[in-house]
């Protein structure tokens, strides 16, 4: 049965403040989005895959790592997320295209969150809107050019759909949701969370539940625990995630691809032995709650109302508790996962307010807050120096915003070097480069030639470990000797290019005398093998001013 909620204000005035919450913050991202740069090398990747999509289709094949597994089993992961991002690569400037769509997909994404929080009757909506509006960590994530933002916007979709026990579309949602996001199992987990939860809670008012913090002895529950309909939300997501599997166009290696991503990477994960992205760090448990203050303090409001009133609270609430607290578990695991803790902390709250604060409540606190106000003043003095503590942090977590989202990687960096390399070089020679993170910018502008490791070096280490650690040692200086015979025989390359903060490697190179500096600029060097005439180092090129890459 449907659950039959009024929402708080009539169908024409959510309209527009949905619409308004929109465009309040479709300016505010487009603010952000600015400057043609990239916090995060990975941006470039998606950018040229939606770029290659709008040229020639599906990128069914991958030669561009030739040293991953990924040459064998290539699967794009957020295909209907570079399908979103096509048209405004090949319609407008790349750069530019991007950061418009991504800034589309963010306002969509807190319109949504309006939507929702209005729809389920969560009076103070605008608030929990303006903390995730406030949390550095969040927007940073969200903000880069990835898939989490649309991600964020099927899981919130799927969200509504179990909390309106709208069951039949949540397999729709699932396909899509397969093709959209790597994570695509995070949905599972949502319908599954969610139908346990409200199992429970109906489960006679969660006498069982109850009984572990008060001495009453359960009463015979009526029925099956988890009853057919009660599942049936699970059973559907599970045969949506599964068909979105098998109809895919990148069957049947998409599997062995999808246990490399989530299960090597996004699991096992081997940054002690691989040097992997910073994002899959720990985070630091006092830093998380630092970084995420005014998450922090509603979630403890959250808690402390759940707790003291949880025989009132819904099923809702209790999967939002249970999401909350694994999201952020995950998130002290691997930093990304900041990007879900924050929204499903702050959904807790909201909720858990909703069910647990009655209006005779709020009736006794703002009696007391005029008559403390009144009487002594103090009520004032301290609204103004919350206020004024609140202005404070804000103001500097936003400035580090800006500071985070504006520096980083120049849409044109690496340009003028790829450019020579693939004037100077056969097509489809390897080119060995000296950091794994520099594929995409290299990929980006360049993909008439090979390259050896991206994306994550873990693709490398699974694939070939003794030749994952030869490169890493020759290219962060560990490993002098042999360096020709690893660059030639086992790289199978006769150039090489060496950034300009990999010094211990550039030393490395011009110690080489089989090999010779043919070009340089500011960020860069390459090297070639020397074996005929070559030419004289060459200086920078000028780079044009219609450049698809260039600001």
């Amino acid at each position: 049965m449907k659950t039959v909620i009024a929402p708080l204000y009539p169908a024409r005035i959510t309209i527009v403040i949905v619409g308004v919450a929109f465009l309040l913050t479709f300016s505010f991202f487009l603010f952000l989005q600015a400057e043609p740069v990239f916090p995060d090398p990975d941006s470039f990747y998606h950018l040229k895959i939606a770029e290659l999509i709008g040229e020639r289709g599906v990128v069914q094949d991958f030669p561009w790592l030739t040293f991953t597994g990924l040459t064998h089993y290539y699967t794009d992961q957020h295909f209907l997320y570079h399908v979103f991002l096509a048209p405004f690569v090949v319609f407008f400037d790349p750069v530019f295209g991007v950061k418009f769509a991504t800034v589309f997909i963010n306002a969509a994404f807190f319109a949504l969150c309006a939507a929702f929080l209005i729809r389920f009757r969560v009076r103070w909506w605008w608030a929990f809107l303006g903390i995730l509006l406030v949390t550095n960590p969040f927007l940073f994530r969200i903000n880069l050019v990835k898939a989490p933002g649309l991600s964020l916007i099927l899981l919130c979709i799927g969200l509504w759909l179990l909390f309106s026990r709208r069951r039949w579309p949540l397999a729709a949602v699932a396909f899509l949701y397969v093709w959209t996001y790597g994570g695509f199992v995070l949905l599972g987990v949502l319908g599954l969370v969610f139908c346990l939860a409200d199992a429970l809670v109906h489960w006679h008012q969660t006498t069982v539940i109850a009984s572990l913090f008060r001495r009453i002895t359960p009463r015979k529950p009526r029925g099956s625990f988890l009853q057919r309909k009660t599942m049936l939300p699970v059973l559907l997501i599970g045969i949506g995630l599964l068909l979105g599997l098998l109809i895919n166009p990148y069957f049947p290696q998409n599997f062995f691809f999808y246990w490399q991503q989530l299960v090597q990477i996004g699991i096992v994960n081997f940054q002690d032995v691989v040097n992997v992205g910073g994002e899959w760090h720990p985070y630091g448990f006092v830093e998380l709650l630092a970084n995420t203050v005014f998450v922090s303090i509603a979630v403890l409001l959250g808690l402390v109302t759940f707790f003291v009133t949880r025989r009132r609270q819904s099923p809702e609430s209790w999967t939002l508790l249970i999401l909350a607290v694994f999201f952020f578990l995950i998130t002290l695991k691997s930093r990304r996962y900041v990007e879900l803790y924050v929204p499903f902390a702050v959904l807790f709250s909201a909720f858990a307010l909703r069910d647990g604060v009655t209006q005779s409540f709020w009736t006794l606190v703002r009696g007391a807050w005029n008559a403390l106000g009144r009487r002594t003043g103090l009520a004032t003095l301290l609204a103004l120096y919350v206020a004024g503590a609140a202005l404070m942090v804000i103001i500097r977590d936003e400035r580090q915003l800006i500071r985070d989202l504006r520096s980083g990687f120049r849409s044109t960096e690496l340009l003028g070097v790829s450019r020579w390399i693939a004037e100077h070089t056969p097509e489809n020679s390897i080119i060995v480069h000296s950091d794994w993170d520099e594929f995409p910018l290299l990929f980006a502008h360049n993909t008439r030639n090979r390259y050896i490791v991206g994306l994550d070096p873990t693709f490398m280490y699974q694939y070939d470990r003794v030749l994952y650690q030869r490169w890493a040692d020759l290219t962060s200086g560990v490993r002098a000797d042999d360096a020709e015979n690893i660059i030639t025989q086992e790289l199978q390359s006769t150039t090489v290019l060496v950034t300009k903060d990999h010094q211990a490697f550039d030393r490395i190179m011009e110690r080489q005398s089989g090999f010779m500096l043919v070009y340089e600029d500011d960020e860069a060097k390459v090297y070639q093998r020397n074996t005929h005439v070559l030419p004289e180092p060459r200086p920078k090129e000028p780079l044009d001013e219609d450049s698809d890459l260039a600001p």
